[in-house]
C-alpha cells in the first residue's frame, strides 16, 4: 500500500504564506524551490514516523489533521536552516510539534487510526484432559 502524503507544499503556504516558502526555499527564479520542500517534507514525515511506529499501523490509512500540522510545522523548521530564518513563531511551533509527538508516542494523546495488528493469532492448544496422572497410574 503506498504511504499517504503527511502534508504537501500548498499546505505549508496555508499555514505559514507563500512569502515564507519563498524566503526559506528560493529557486533562484522567483520561485519556490518544490524539490527542498518535498526534502523537508519528507524529512518530517521520517520522524512523525519514528514516533508513530510503536503504537500505529503504518503507514497510515488516513492522515488526522493534528499529524498533518505537525508535518507542516517541522517541514517549515527543517528549511529554516539558517539562524535569521527561524523566527520565534518557527521555533515555538516546532518544539509544540515535537512535544505532540511525544504526547502521541507516550499514548497521552490518541490518534483515530487504526494501531498495529498482531500477526498471527497465537497459539492455542486443546486437550482431552490427561492421559496418565497419579490416579491413573497408582497400580503400576
Amino acid at each position: 500500500m503506498a504511504a499517504l502524503v503527511y502534508a504537501a507544499q500548498q499546505d505549508m503556504a496555508d499555514r505559514y504564506g507563500n512569502d515564507r516558502l519563498l524566503l526559506l526555499a528560493p529557486d533562484g527564479a522567483g520561485g519556490v524551490d518544490a524539490t527542498t520542500v518535498q526534502r523537508s517534507l519528507d524529512d518530517a514525515r521520517a520522524t512523525i514516523d519514528s514516533y508513530l511506529e510503536e503504537r500505529y499501523a503504518l503507514p497510515l490509512t488516513k492522515v488526522p489533521a493534528i499529524v498533518a500540522r505537525i508535518a507542516v510545522d517541522l517541514a517549515i523548521y527543517y528549511l529554516a536552516t539558517d539562524e535569521s530564518l527561524q523566527s520565534e513563531m518557527v521555533i515555538n511551533r516546532y518544539k509544540s510539534a515535537r512535544s505532540d509527538l511525544d504526547a502521541i508516542a507516550s499514548g497521552k494523546m490518541k490518534l483515530d487510526v487504526p494501531s498495529p495488528q498482531t500477526v498471527g493469532g497465537g497459539v492455542t492448544l486443546e486437550t482431552n484432559g490427561r492421559l496418565f496422572g497419579r490416579d491413573k497410574v497408582k497400580n503400576f
